[in-house]
This record gives C-alpha cells, structure tokens and sequence, in this order.
C-alpha cells in the first residue's frame, strides 16, 4: 500500500507566505497527538535572501515506523527574484537531494540524487512561480486589505513543477495559544494540488509572522502552530496513518465480483461535490449533499475523458523513463508482445515478480530506486510500471484510490489506499495493478497524478472523509 510522505509541499507552502525573524520553531499536531516540528529561518546576506526550512515527523504505517524529514533553502534577491534552491528528503528508506541554479533567460540547471544515482539536466523555470521571499512579498500587503483576492505560483522541488495559490484576506480575529492571546489576521489559502484542491487557513500578526496554520489530513486536521526551540525535544506520538483512511466495506466482496460491474454508493462527510472525480473505468452519479452512486465497469467500454499529454510519455523524478536500465528490462519483458495492450501485460506480470520484497518499509520510491532494490509497497509498483511503458512509448499515469482487501493489518473486510498505474491503449484509459493479482472492480479511483507524491497527499484527504453505504453487482 501507499503511504503520506509529501506532506512537506503543503506545510512549506502554508508557512512561508510572512516575514520570519533569524530563526522560528512550529509544533505540528494531527488531532491532539504531537507528531513532529518544523524550524525556519531567514537571513540576507549582500542583498541575497537566504531562506532554509526543516521539517520532521513520526507516523506509524501499519504498525511500520515511518520517519520523514525535509530540508529546504532557497536563494532569492531582495525583490524576490528566483537564484537557486535545494532540497533533501528522507523517507523511510528511500533518500532523494535535488539542487537548482537559475541560468540565463528561465533555464535551470538541475543535479539530483536519488539512492545511488545522480543525473544532472536542464529544466525551463515554471513561468511565474516564486520561492519563500518572493511569497512572502507577494502576500506583505494582503493585511491591510480585506477580502482582497492574490493568485500566485509557488515552486515545489520535488516535481520541479508551480503549484498555483491562491490568497484571501479574511478578517482580522483573536486567536489564543497557549496562554497567550493574539490579534489575528485571516488569511485562506487555496492550492491546486493534483485534482482536489486543498484549502489551508493561516493565521498572522501585525507584524505578517506566522502564528498557526491548519490544513485538512486524513479527514483531520494537522495544525502547524508557533512554538520556541523546546519543540524539538519534546515527546511525540506515532499515529498510524491507516488508523484513519481505511474505510469499512459495507459487507465482503465475492472474489467472483472483481471480475463484474459494481455499484456503490458512496457519501462524502463534508458534501463533497465530486469535482475532479475522474470516470474513466468508472461513473460518478451525484445523488446530492455529498452522496454518490458510483458504477465501476472495467467490462465496458467508456470513451475517455482526456487524451494523453506529452507528460504523459515523459521522464520526471519519479517516474524515470530515461533509466536505461528500465527500459532494456522493459524491451525484454515485452519481445514476444505484439500489440500495446499485449505489452502492457507482459509490463504488469515483470514489474509484479522484479518487486518481490513487498514492504511498507520504503516509503516512497522512485522507478530507478524501486527497480535497483526489489522493494516497495503499491506506490513503487505503479511508477515502476509506468516508468516502463513510457519507455516503449505507451503513455502511462498514476491513478489513486482505493482497493478492497478481505484483511487489512488488525482489520477485516476494508477498501485501504492505494495507487496503480493507467495506460492509453486501443484509444482508451485502462488500468493495471502489478501489486495485486490485476485490476478489477474492488478498485475505486478518487484521483489521477503524475506520480509525484503530492498527488496522494491531496487525495488522502477525501479518502478520510468517506463512507461507502452499499455495493452490489449491476444487474443486466
């Protein structure tokens, strides 16, 4: 199965809209259980803004300690003008450093690291997208200007992509941590992660600092709240991750039934209306006030929603279909295949037998990572998979949702979070799912991604939110 590990793109995003002073500490909490902290600082040297952020947290997969940490620091001029960035994340076992330099005009030289593999390639800059300080000047004079609306762009190193933003100036209110009481100003953010976008609220003082964020995690909340230097040696707790996004089944579903076309219906607790829902391999009937009917019909053919993007074909951080190794291995699964869909079996049945450790252990994996060391849970399947397709030339994404699993851990009979891989063949989006026996109707989509862990970080959200009410064959 999946795991939470790009929470650092939302928390960074949330936290760095406001002026810092030299150095500041956060407590994060999910619920009421301290999980981690987060340590900023800002300094200006020769008119260079020098802006750095670490975050850390514990969480729990399936009983599997799961440690992430994040390090951020981006160079900017003083009227926030993009230089450079890099970034470490360690996840599990898994290691990922990335570092940029801005190059004349909008290219960026990139080095990354992923296990043992370093590359080094050219990227054009996402047009307006901004790093901490240019944010944060951005985003200076909201205060004074009530229901006031900004749009911004905001980098994320880990894609190498903008996450678009959007700011609103709400009200200015009283807010109270611990003992101490705070004129506040409101401020709501919107950002356009994956196909659910995610609203955080973010609280300041008169002076722009930052005093509390919260975000929705899990059907939750995570708060990121100011603290002093003791946070760091404070006890935490390990929640368990899946404590929270496996969602009963409403009775056990017949083996037989994967193999047909099943309704749900499914309610959302906080009325979701079902935008960005995808329907290839599956329909969404909105019944109202966050209620659903949903057919899932791998027997029938659908036209599909979207044609494939040149994205779709091409190599990122974690999908890499550039490795050489993954593509020779991908040519010889596939030398007796004939047709596409031919090979994209061959693909599933290789990636389901070259992983062969199936652990939560990982964490989250690049293709090459996942490839080189045989291990990994769902999320390594999945862009192993679609790392080789693309290879040969077979557009592929990530889809992520939910399967059914007759015991899950401690738990029985639950739809668990889950992620797979889709590739366009015969002029349509199929599906297919090296870590289990194949794809079928116990398999619910919520999102489709790029593969960047961001995308089932907003997905998550949805998922802790769900009930399903009922599920039966569709009847002739």
């Amino acid at each position: 199965m999946m795991l939470l590990r790009r929470l650092c793109l939302l928390l960074c995003l949330s936290t760095t809209a406001f002026a810092a002073p030299t150095q500041e500490w956060f407590a994060l909490k999910l619920g009421d259980q301290r999980i981690g902290y987060i340590e900023r600082s800002r300094e200006v040297r020769d008119g260079v803004v020098e802006s750095r952020e670490y975050f850390r947290a514990r969480l729990n997969r399936n009983g599997v300690p799961l440690t992430i940490t994040t390090e951020e620091n981006h160079r900017e001029t003083a009227d926030g003008r993009p230089l450079g960035f890099s970034f470490r994340q360690k996840l599990g076992g898994s290691e990922l450093r990335m570092s940029g330099t801005l190059l004349d005009g909008d290219q960026v030289r990139v080095r990354v690291r992923q296990g043992k593999a370093s590359t080094q390639r050219h990227i054009t800059w996402p047009e307006g997208a901004l790093l901490m300080e240019g944010v944060r000047l951005r985003e200076r004079a909201l205060r004074d200007h009530p229901g006031q609306r900004l749009s911004y762009r905001m980098f994320n190193p880990a894609s190498l992509e903008g996450v678009d933003t959007e700011a609103r100036m709400a009200a200015r209110e009283s807010l109270r941590i611990g003992e101490r009481e705070f004129d506040a100003y409101r401020i709501e953010h919107l950002l356009a992660i994956a196909q659910s976008p995610v609203r955080v609220i973010s609280h300041v003082d008169a002076d722009g600092e930052l005093l509390r964020t919260t975000l929705p995690l899990f059907g939750r909340e995570l708060l990121i709240e100011r603290a002093d230097a003791r946070v760091v040696s404070l006890p935490q707790s390990r929640p368990d991750v899946y404590d929270f996004t496996l969602v009963a089944a409403p009775e056990a579903l017949r083996q037989h039934w994967r193999d047909q076309n099943l309704r749900y219906r499914i309610e959302f607790a906080r009325r979701d209306d079902g935008a960005g829902l995808p329907g290839d391999e599956q329909e969404w009937q909105p019944l109202g006030k966050g209620r659903f009917d949903l057919w899932v019909t791998p027997t029938r053919l659908r036209v599909a929603q979207h044609a494939p993007l040149p994205a779709d074909l091409s190599s990122t951080t974690w999908i890499n279909t550039d490795d050489p190794a993954i593509r020779r291995h991908a040519e010889r699964a596939t030398a007796w295949a004939r047709t596409p869909a031919q090979r994209m079996s061959a693909l599933e049945r290789s990636v389901r037998g070259r992983i062969d450790r199936k652990s939560l252990r990982v964490g989250y994996a690049s293709a090459s990572e996942a490839f080189a060391q045989r291990e990994g849970d769902c999320t390594e399947h999945a862009v192993l998979l679609a790392a080789m397709a693309r290879s040969l030339g077979i557009p592929a994404r990530i889809v992520i949702g939910l399967v059914y699993a007759e015991r899950f851990g401690h738990r029985g009979q639950v739809f668990v979070p889950h992620a797979w891989t889709q590739a366009w063949i015969d002029g349509r989006w199929q599906s297919y799912d090296a870590a289990q026996p194949g794809f079928g109707s116990d398999h619910i989509a919520l999102a489709v991604g790029r593969g960047d862990p961001a995308d089932y970080y907003a997905s998550l959200e949805r998922i802790g939110a769900m009930r399903i009410e009922s599920v039966q064959p569709e009847t002739p």
